[in-house]
Order: C-alpha cells, then sequence, then structure tokens
C-alpha cells in the first residue's frame, strides 16, 4: 500500500535499469548493472515484506479490537437481560466507548457514514448500550470478512 508516487518512481527506475543494460558498450558495466538489478529487486522484496508485516499487525490489532466488542457485548446482553431500563453507569460508558471509538474510526474511513458513540451525558439504559454494542459487533464482522479474510461466527447467525 505503498503511495502512487512511490509506485512510480520505482516503475520509473526499473525502466531506466532495463534500459541501461541495452546500451550500446553496457557489457562492460554488466556486472555493475548486475548489481543494481539485484539492488532493486531486494528492495522491492523488502517493501512488499514490510507491507505484509503491517498488514498482519493491522489484522491482529483489529482481531484483539473484535473480541474485546464481544466480550463487551456479551457483558452488555446480560445487563440488558437483567434490568433493560437501569440507566447505565458513566464508568460502564467510557469502558464502551474506549472500546468503540477505534473501531468507529475504522468502520467510518470503510463505510462513510458516521457512526455513534455512547453519550455519556444522556442517560442510557443497558438495552440502548446493548443495541449499540451489537450494531457495531455485527459491521466489524462483514468488515473483517472484506478487508481481513476474518471470519467471526455468531452462535445465533450460522
Amino acid at each position: 500500500m505503498y503511495t502512487e508516487q512511490i509506485e512510480k518512481a520505482l516503475g520509473a527506475l526499473r525502466k531506466d535499469i532495463d534500459g541501461l543494460t541495452r546500451l550500446p558498450g553496457s557489457r562492460k558495466f554488466a556486472s555493475e548493472l548486475s548489481d543494481l538489478k539485484q539492488d532493486f529487486n531486494a528492495l522491492l522484496d523488502a517493501i512488499d515484506d514490510a507491507e505484509q508485516s503491517q498488514a498482519e499487525a493491522a489484522r491482529d490489532v483489529f482481531d484483539l479490537r473484535y473480541r474485546r466488542l464481544a466480550g463487551i457485548s456479551e457483558e452488555m446482553t446480560a445487563l440488558a437481560r437483567k434490568r433493560p431500563e437501569s440507566p447505565c453507569n458513566v464508568f460502564k460508558l467510557r469502558q464502551v466507548n474506549g472500546i468503540l471509538q477505534p473501531l468507529k474510526d475504522e468502520l467510518e474511513a470503510y463505510q462513510g457514514e458516521p457512526l455513534p458513540l455512547a453519550d455519556e451525558d444522556a442517560a442510557l439504559s443497558y438495552s440502548d448500550v446493548s443495541l449499540l454494542v451489537r450494531s457495531y459487533l455485527d459491521l466489524s464482522a462483514v468488515y473483517a470478512a472484506r478487508r481481513y479474510s476474518l471470519r467471526y461466527y455468531d452462535n445465533k447467525k450460522r
């Protein structure tokens, strides 16, 4: 996922190296050109490896966030069953928002629509928070399947 400018520069460099090998008299510099080509290919391999490592790290971070979200979803669902209309305390709302905020940023970039967070000033009930968290959980599962090839299954939706 390196930028288009880097891709263009690398493409131009590759053409220049290939062009040098076709010039008359290039036999004198064959070993230097060969070394240059090897260095260039090594650079491309390093860029590909770095890209792959970044992609794997992003996938691992998303997986961790999703699992935290699934845990808080279970907790909020249980509380919503016991006391659906009881107000959720500010501490729990801050914990929920701490989990939702990074997901919100990534999901909004993906779908382009603004997503809500739990309003700490409003008297949200456990059922309200459970619904909010569940919507993030469902959207995150779809996003994970498309972006990271991660498959999350809910027992109720198999």
